[in-house]
């Protein structure tokens, strides 16, 4: 703790007491946010994981089809048709305020499903491998959502952190060092002033 460079008056004791209190209620507003952030924090780590296990889930089951119609149409084949759909996916990114911090949102346009190459020739199992891979796209969307969510909570975590930190280790205690010791020298004072009173009052008695 170290004590602020100021005078020992009472305008600046009353300055130093708002001041003072101004930090506590900050501290107690940032603690608060502090632990919000810590439980968002962990319901998305939640959510992360259960989006994972779903995008998992989608690949392997994309993989699958995609063996499945290697086996029917020949590698050869495939590279042939380029199996893709029509149309660009378009990710629109936005933001949502959350406890003052702007949350990324991601929102993907809807694609076509129709494929890119002629029906001839092909097998219903391209369709469906097309169809699985196609089905990935929000999944993956959202699993960069929550990622990109997760970031910027973090981020203002470590902020708000080290602002309670700092109110807690420096900021208050040095203004409660400060209040202590202009208190006391304006104690001090005033005691000395009421000596020197009575010691004239006593001079002019005699």
């Amino acid at each position: 703790m170290s004590r602020l460079p100021v005078q020992p008056t009472k305008s600046n004791l009353l300055q130093l007491r708002d001041d003072l209190d101004f930090s506590k209620t900050g501290h107690q507003l940032l603690s608060e946010k502090r632990e919000i952030l810590l439980m968002r924090i962990k319901s998305l780590i939640n959510e992360l994981i259960a989006v994972q296990t779903n995008l998992t889930a989608a690949l392997n089951t994309g993989y699958k089809k995609l063996r499945k119609a290697i086996l029917t149409l020949g590698w050869a084949k495939l590279e042939m048709v380029h199996i893709h759909p029509e149309g660009d996916v378009e990710i629109e990114v936005s933001e949502k305020p959350y406890l003052g911090i702007d949350l990324p949102t991601f929102s993907a346009s809807k694609r076509s499903n129709r494929p890119s190459y002629s029906p001839a020739g092909s097998s219903s199992t391209l369709d469906e491998a097309q169809a699985a891979f196609t089905a990935l796209i929000p999944v993956v969307v959202e699993y960069s959502q929550r990622q990109a969510q997760l970031v910027a909570l973090s981020i203002a975590l470590k902020k708000t952190m080290k602002r309670v930190n700092a109110l807690e280790n420096v900021f208050i205690p040095d203004y409660v060092d400060t209040v202590s010791y202009v208190e006391e020298t304006l104690e001090e004072i005033e005691r000395e002033e009421m000596y020197v009173r009575k010691l004239v009052k006593e001079l002019k008695e005699q």
